[in-house]
């Protein structure tokens, strides 16, 4: 399994070499000019297994009339992850060893190497017995037409998490391992590379030895996350067809999965103290991370009556994390030794959600108000006509630097902010760019995780519908959809790298322009 990547080149000197940056990536792939490639050696496959188990209670009290309770308790069980043939090798940083699982069928005969061990267990991880979910809801009829409804529940994560986690194991030594080759093609330092032999006389030879190793591996004292979840609510009815409501939800989780750098530098300054020295940089999934999410939510209703239903919602919501959300892509951790630093804005918080739908059948035809028989009848007859239409707040992002100013030999670094960030917010320069400068060397930046926002999402999209009634009780239907009819285009958020030429500027859209489909449903 190989890759290359391509060095950009901007000029080459008399012997083919780069000799600066930038240019065109696409010009130096037709030239055959790798900067860097990589490839795993040996068996990077797994055949991960996991056992769940579960036992719950529950029970209903209707206290009165207008009160009922429903309560109980669950307790789950997640057996630690195993492989078909204990492949699940790794770093442990609790005893600063390589551990290789009992009964992995390509342990090494013959003595193991300096700081490497058979571990007692096939697993990653121990078991956990703990897991219990208390949980209890109540309903209040306050009014014949005004409902209260709340509860509050633990719920586990019983196997996403370690599951897409111990999938870091495989190709591990000694099952495999990794093997690359960087800064080619560079003038003075290793020119010649070609893309047919990026890695010369280097042997695909699997290391007698883990160390040193770098990657990402599994915390051995991982446990499975827990979320405290509660809602209160208060539903009105308005009329026989239409409902509004209010609601307070929120959650607070705990143990959740965070990918944390590690090997980082103890002390900032002109020499590294790294706490692994046998190890390279690498990254630990830890279940150590803490969530909360609070939100006001609204929601109107009208059900289908009269040829006509209505829907809309809002929300105003904030979520906070530490970082590395959403099985751990994209983590933009600077100070591993201070994670609370890193708390802010997660990456999926959008405060403001606005969505309302409506569909309305047009009262000509058999059966309707209007033109109810003859030709009108056919011509009018069988309408509908929707739409949905959607807006909301933009997702954050992180300005950062590329380069380790801190040598800290890790971590996501950030510049300094050292002015107002907020900008004429267009697509050249989305926020103000000249609000932030590279930190003294040997420090980290202040500029916070996730601080700013990119642009709202704004859509509609609407439909005509034309039913034709058929034989036996079937019909046809013909369907004419409009997707972003306002053909608004949704970009995607600045590019945040300090040091790129298009720093600030907006460089892609993520939505579609306008787009019509045509297409024939038949009932029966």
């Amino acid at each position: 399994n190989q890759q290359a990547t391509w060095n950009p080149c901007a000029s080459l000197n008399a012997s083919g070499a780069c000799v600066s940056g930038g240019g065109n990536s696409l010009a130096s792939m037709l030239l055959g000019l790798p900067v860097g490639s990589g490839r795993q050696l040996g068996n990077a496959g797994v055949n991960l297994r996991d056992r769940i188990a579960g036992i719950y209670a529950q029970d209903s009290w209707k206290v009165s009339n207008k009160i009922q309770l429903n309560y109980g308790l669950r307790w789950d069980y997640t057996a630690p992850v195993t492989e078909a043939n204990n492949r699940l090798s790794g770093f442990d940083i609790w005893t600063n060893q390589w551990y290789i699982p009992k009964g992995d069928t390509d342990t090494p005969t013959g003595p193991l190497p300096p700081g490497v061990i058979i571990s007692p267990r096939n697993t990653i991880t121990h078991p956990d017995y703990t897991n219990f979910s208390p949980r209890i809801g109540f309903d209040y009829l306050v009014l014949p037409k005004t409902l209260v409804r709340g509860g509050i529940g633990v719920f586990f994560d019983n196997w996403s998490g370690a599951f897409q986690a111990a999938q870091n194991a495989r190709g591990a030594w000694p099952s495999g391992a990794s093997q690359n080759v960087n800064n080619l093609n560079i003038a003075g330092i290793t020119p010649g590379a070609t893309a047919q032999n990026p890695f010369g006389t280097l042997q695909p030879l699997e290391p007698t030895t883990p160390f040193p190793a770098g990657g990402g591996f599994l915390d051995t004292r991982w446990k499975d996350a827990y979320s405290w979840q509660w809602n209160l609510e208060v539903q009105q009815q308005l009329s026989n067809s239409s409902v509004f409501s209010v609601a307070y939800v929120g959650s607070s989780t705990s143990r959740g999965p965070i990918q944390v750098p590690f090997n980082v530098s103890t002390v900032l300054g002109p020499t590294q103290v790294l706490p692994f020295p046998n190890m390279s940089q690498f990254n630990m999934i830890q279940s150590i991370s803490h969530m909360n999410y609070n939100a006001f939510q609204s929601k109107y209703e009208r059900r289908y009556t009269n040829g006509l239903a209505v829907t809309g919602a809002f929300t105003w919501s904030h979520a906070i994390d530490a970082g590395c959300e959403d099985y751990w892509e994209g983590c933009n951790i600077q100070n591993p030794y201070n994670l609370r630093s890193n708390r802010s804005n997660s990456s999926l918080d959008v405060p403001v959600v606005f969505t309302a739908s409506a569909l309305y059948e047009l009262p000509f035809g058999k059966g309707k108000k209007f033109a109810t028989e003859g030709p009108a009848s056919w011509l009018l007859g069988g309408w509908q006509l929707n739409g949905i239409f959607s807006t909301r707040s933009g997702t954050p992002f992180t300005v950062n630097i590329n380069f380790d100013n801190a040598n800290a030999n890790g971590g996501n670094q950030r510049p300094n902010q050292i002015g107002n960030p907020k900008g004429p917010q267009t697509l050249k320069e989305w926020f103000n760019t000249s609000a932030f400068a590279v930190a003294p060397q040997y420090t980290y930046g202040n500029t916070g995780r996730n601080s700013l926002r990119g642009p709202r999402y704004t859509d509609l999209d609407t439909s005509l519908f034309r039913s034709f009634r058929l034989p036996r009780g079937s019909s046809l239907e013909s369907r004419f959809e409009f997707f972003n009819v306002l053909n608004h285009p949704q970009f995607g958020n600045p590019d945040g790298t300090f040091e790129d030429a298009t720093f600030g500027q907006i460089q892609y859209i993520t939505g579609n322009p306008r787009e019509l489909q045509l297409g024939l449903k038949y009932i029966f």
